[in-house]
């Protein structure tokens, strides 16, 4: 009787296992941005959570020592298609990504990246990360660019089972913009790296600072040089706080310099007018906890955000943060920061002086986010995600 029920056991268990397909073609930088960080952790964890289904991790030549798992029920297909070409990398995902869902007899397929091959063969499950091209069109030129790019979000939304949205607020845009029914959109937050916690040596902070060029205090930023992250309106406000303030601070900025030569020629005249802004472009994702364990202040002032990982790696590393109170950014940080107007260059001024003059503050704040930030975990986003593949193959 035991072993009967024992092998009804193994064989519901081996009918109701998934074949997951999960694209990471979209990443091809080295660099540690938002979108390669949920792809990181949500497959680390993913393996950690699930050893019963089976995962066919799509990758390209550049980018799949990214994602090794090592796990049995993980396995890499290398896709032989130069990713550094957009173009090339969209028409590949279009046209012969469908064809290895079939070979490799996928039941569920997940494009984490915003969009899915339109002609999907099975059940498919996508997160869209963001609506910059939406919310900010400014920022994607040419305009055929963001033709294609929110043409292709518009029919991958209607082509997909469901849709993973990293935020409310991102949810709300994704409603707005994209006319997707609630019903259709679960929200599952980003986590943190246990990786990132707060610095108690000193020495391993000014290590840092000499090797960045650090010679003070500094206020510390970490994110690209793109509309969206108002770095033109963070300057402002440094600017306000040395003339009005006569702040002894350098003012970092972790991110890279520009995707248009537009940007690039901007920051890089910011730079040349201003010794105390210092630019250590991207660095090495283990760097980080250092920097911002050291900060007198975190400051991400961004027009728009749809999660902002920033804000969590900066509570976790005792940081005490300014950001902006509109979109995903209140949502995030709730009361454990001081919460600005992005437009007004003063009010973002004010708020970091505050943090820097006041020392209660400083500590109420920094408390705060370590409380907060545990509320985030990688590990709850995969098996948040784990439950809606197990949805979608039901249905």
């Amino acid at each position: 009787m035991g072993i009967g029920a024992s092998a009804e056991t193994l064989f519901v268990k081996y009918i109701t296992s998934m074949r997951i397909g999960i694209n990471t073609l979209a990443v091809n930088l080295e660099d540690f941005g938002g979108g390669v960080i949920y792809l990181y952790f949500l497959l680390k964890h993913l393996a950690k959570v699930d050893q019963q289904n089976e995962y066919f991790i799509f990758v390209s030549p550049k980018n799949k020592d990214k994602f090794t798992i090592g796990q049995k029920n993980f396995r890499e297909v290398i896709c032989q298609i130069n990713t550094t070409s957009r173009v090339k990398r969209v028409l590949y995902e279009q046209s012969f990504l469908p064809r290895l869902l079939r070979k490799y007899k996928i039941d569920i397929f997940h494009g984490p990246n915003n969009v899915l091959p339109l002609r999907t063969p099975c059940k498919s499950v996508m997160t869209i990360q963001y609506m910059f091209s939406f919310i900010m069109p400014g920022d994607y030129t040419p305009f055929y660019r963001r033709w294609y790019f929110n043409t292709l979000m518009r029919l991958s939304v209607r082509k997909a089972d469901k849709i993973i949205s990293v935020s409310d607020d991102n949810k709300n845009q994704i409603i707005r913009y994209l006319g997707i029914k609630e019903s259709k959109i679960c929200i599952i937050y980003h986590g943190i790296d246990g990786s990132f916690s707060q610095e108690k040596n000193l020495k391993n902070v000014e290590t840092y600072k000499a090797k960045f060029g650090i010679n003070s205090e500094y206020i510390l930023c970490v994110g690209n040089n793109v509309l969206n992250k108002n770095l033109d309106g963070l300057i402002k406000a440094f600017d306000y706080l040395k003339k009005q303030y006569s702040i002894p601070h350098n003012l970092v900025i972790v991110g890279n310099n520009g995707f248009s030569r537009k940007r690039q020629a901007w920051f890089h005249n910011v730079r040349s007018k201003h010794s105390n802004i210092i630019h250590t472009g991207y660095i090495d994702y283990k760097e980080l906890p250092t920097l911002y364990s050291g900060a007198s202040a975190f400051v991400l002032p961004s027009f728009c955000e749809s999660f902002g990982i920033p804000l969590l790696e900066a509570m976790a590393c005792g940081a005490p943060i300014v950001t902006s109170n509109t979109f995903a950014m209140p949502e995030v940080v709730g009361d454990a920061g001081l919460l600005v107007n992005p437009y007004d260059f003063q009010e973002i001024g004010d708020a970091i002086y505050s943090l820097l003059k006041d020392k209660e503050l400083r500590e109420v704040l920094i408390k705060k986010g370590l409380e907060r930030v545990k509320i985030f975990s990688w590990e709850k986003a995969a098996k948040q995600t784990l439950a809606v593949y197990q949805e979608v193959y039901k249905n």
